[in-house]
């Protein structure tokens, strides 16, 4: 990106971390985040993701049609 470019230009970031642990106090495995304003819920940019998936949350029987069970399911 050079001075005086576009924002839209700009490519999302993206953060992903797969945890042998249980973090959030949920059934789901998979949780995305993104910037948010804290009373509005106004989003600041779309520009950027946190994906966090708690591992030890997949289920025993993993559906063979579901390719985010079976991608996570290496780890």
């Amino acid at each position: 990106m050079d001075s005086g470019d576009d924002y839209a230009v700009v490519p999302k970031a993206i953060l992903i971390s797969f945890i042998d642990f249980d973090l959030f106090d949920c059934e789901e495995y998979s949780s995305e985040f993104v910037c948010m304003e804290k009373h509005r819920y106004e989003l600041l940019t779309d520009k950027m993701s946190i994906f966090v998936f708690e591992l030890g949350k997949l289920p025993d029987e993993i559906d063979k049609e579901n390719l985010l069970e079976l991608f996570l399911r290496m780890f």
